[in-house]
């Protein structure tokens, strides 16, 4: 019998925790631990989970427990102090996007854990969507065409509109210790999209306002443009969308185009003066690619290396684009990548 994986909850403040923490019980894998200053959050991830032991802060749980696995849900400013405190003990961290609130943040995580030796992995729960999924793989096999333009728009009506807890809405409307508002939310998953289809990017213009939400102060609309060498992507990132639709993304190529959203997507192919469009099939993803604590647990059980669009260098480069659409709307000029050039 394959002995479970210990894992230890850094942080409940990440509404995703309660998911993910159910997710992990499906596995091979045991949450042991979970560490966390609200006294009531510990004792819903007790009661409703069975987490045996709970702890105010998670350098004690690191030093207390012997974990294999370090789940990181604290607020994005404080990814990084967690993956190092866990890199010096040698345990791999999963941590819930965006990968920080900083680009240097990413950057002092990508190192640690190079240097330690772990395995980092950051989670972008589009990754595991079947049509997100199938547009790789149709793009791959060249269905469109060399890409030439993303656009991808994420969102949804808002933290409080959504019934998000207090936890989660006291960092999300900080732009400290968020990053920023809807922009840092969701804009992550256009860039990371955008990223598996374009390399390179080269300069940054981005706008970011709070345009209908009074009870905030942080921006609840956004719209990030990234050029490319010949291509370019535009990411849309929002709070006030009142759609059931939280994602919707538009990739054209020279010889074709993928229209896809959370359920649904369509490829159309160019023939000279002609369109011809057809829904394309969608599967569920297969056993090990379903979620992130699956893929981690696959990863670190056959001592698979993370890859794709989880990886912490692509974290890493994901947050550079997204610091740089912030010193763009902070100084309402393009900004040039890589930053500091």
């Amino acid at each position: 019998m394959v002995e479970k994986m210990r894992v230890g909850l850094a942080g409940l403040v990440h509404d995703h925790v309660w998911v993910l923490a159910k997710q992990w019980q499906e596995l091979d894998a045991e949450v042991v631990a979970a560490a966390d200053p609200n006294q009531p959050l510990l004792e819903r991830m007790q009661s409703e989970y069975g987490v045996a032991r709970a702890y105010a802060d998670y350098h004690e749980m690191l030093a207390e427990e012997d974990l294999q696995i370090v789940q990181v849900g604290l607020e994005n400013s404080s990814h990084a102090d967690v993956v190092e405190a866990a890199a010096a003990v040698g345990v791999d961290c999963l941590v819930e996007k965006p990968m920080a609130a900083t680009y240097d943040q990413a950057d002092r995580m990508v190192r640690a854990a190079e240097a330690a030796g772990i395995k980092l992995m950051v989670n972008w729960p589009l990754t595991w969507n079947p049509a997100y999924r199938r547009a790789r793989e149709l793009v791959a096999e060249g269905a469109i065409g060399r890409v030439i333009q993303v656009k991808h728009r994420g969102g949804h009506s808002g933290p409080l509109d959504r019934g998000t807890s207090e936890y989660f809405r006291d960092w999300l409307y900080d732009a400290e210790r968020n990053g920023a508002g809807a922009y840092m939310d969701y804009s992550g998953y256009g860039v990371n999209v955008a990223l598996d289809y374009l390399e390179g990017p080269r300069a940054v213009y981005a706008h970011a306002a709070n345009l209908a939400q009074d009870h905030h102060t942080v921006d609840d609309n956004s719209i990030l443009i990234v050029k490319f060498a010949r291509a370019m992507a535009v990411v849309e990132g929002t709070w006030t969308e009142r759609f059931e639709l939280p994602w919707t993304t538009f990739i054209t190529g020279a010889e074709g185009a993928l229209m896809a959203d959370y359920h649904t997507m369509e490829l159309v192919r160019f023939d000279g003066d002609h369109e011809s469009g057809e829904p394309v099939a969608l599967v569920p993803p297969s056993a090990g690619e379903r979620n992130g604590p699956e893929y981690f647990v696959a990863r670190l059980q056959s001592s698979a290396p993370v890859d794709g669009p989880s990886t912490a260098r692509r974290g890493r480069d994901v947050q550079e684009v997204l610091q740089a659409g912030l010193i763009s709307m902070a100084e309402g000029r393009e900004v040039t990548l890589p930053l500091g050039e």
